[in-house]
């Protein structure tokens, strides 16, 4: 008969070793050099629940405690709004662990962004609610962005051609990987969006980590698309890349001057990804409404709250 016991982890050292000992490094939000970087700037403190059976540790929950939201999260998320993780999974060494680790959770917590694949294997034995879904695009049989347009129903289909003949009309200039332009993005950002996650100070040194981490290229990559229009800026696309899938995860645009900069830059994201060897793109979390959601497939992703 099993004999479970549990221990929580917080210097960050050994943290560490127990992410390198259970992460199964398949997403960039597996890494540690990633996730990291949230921790630098942040300074939330790790509690990290090991589930050890006879004195093996089999189960791993990632956690650390969110002071001013009095709750517990991901380890690197940061709030209700501001769950940076995503391909969250419930690390155990087989599924019989789930319900142990689970039943072993503190509270209150947050755990969202967790995979469809978890949720199958949980089956039961675990509560899930569904979330919001994320969007990804294969592209390994993709040879030019025709072929991803030729996917789309007619009428979005010449909306994004439109667009993008709108802008190229206007002679673009596209730079790559001016990193400079960074607290541009977070300009731009923070003007179109009321909701801006850059209106926290935090979130921009943690991506000027994540730039220097990223340029390092040990664990993973990363990769910045301008675009000036008349030596105007017009948009900024910033994108991850690990294990040939592509993360355009954050983006800027003034769309008040340069109507259909938007859909241009997307297109001309995959483009980059076609030409870059990607086999993917992973478009990240978005609401049941995400305009994203007419564009890309959708991937169910789940949650667990226990308040």
């Amino acid at each position: 008969m099993s004999q479970f016991s549990t221990k929580i982890v917080s210097d960050i050292d050994l943290c560490k070793e127990l992410w390198a000992k259970f992460s199964p490094e398949k997403s960039i939000y597996d890494l540690w050099d990633f996730r990291f970087e949230f921790w630098k700037v942040f300074r939330y403190e790790p509690y990290f629940v090991v589930l050890s059976d006879a004195g093996e540790d089999v189960g791993l929950l990632p956690l650390w405690y969110v002071s001013d939201k009095e709750s517990y999260f991901w380890f690197g998320d940061v709030g209700d709004n501001n769950d940076w993780q995503e391909d969250n999974d419930l690390w155990v060494k087989n599924s019989g662990y789930l319900k142990p680790l689970i039943d072993n959770c503190p509270t209150p917590v947050k755990l969202f962004n967790l995979t469809a694949d978890c949720f199958k294997r949980a089956g039961d034995s675990v509560q899930f609610q569904k979330h919001d879904p994320k969007n990804v695009l294969p592209i390994d049989t993709f040879g030019s962005v025709e072929d991803y347009l030729m996917t789309l129903k007619g009428k979005l289909r010449g909306n994004l051609t439109k667009d993008r003949r709108t802008i190229e009309a206007q002679d673009p200039v596209i730079t790559i990987d001016h990193f400079q332009d960074f607290d541009e993005l977070i300009r731009l950002n923070i003007l179109r969006l009321e909701e801006s996650y850059f209106k926290d100070p935090r979130i921009g040194r943690t991506f000027h980590g994540i730039i220097n981490k990223g340029l390092e290229k040990e664990s993973f990559q990363v990769r910045m698309l301008s675009a000036h229009i008349d030596g105007k800026p017009a948009g900024f696309d910033f994108i991850l890349i690990y294990d040939d899938v592509y993360y355009p995860l954050l983006a800027a645009y003034d769309i008040a001057g340069f109507p259909g900069i938007g859909n241009y830059m997307t297109l001309y994201d995959i483009k980059d990804a076609i030409s870059l060897g990607m086999r993917m793109m992973d478009f990240a979390e978005g609401a049941e409404d995400y305009y994203k959601n007419k564009l890309f497939p959708m991937i169910a992703q789940y949650k667990i709250e226990m308040l």
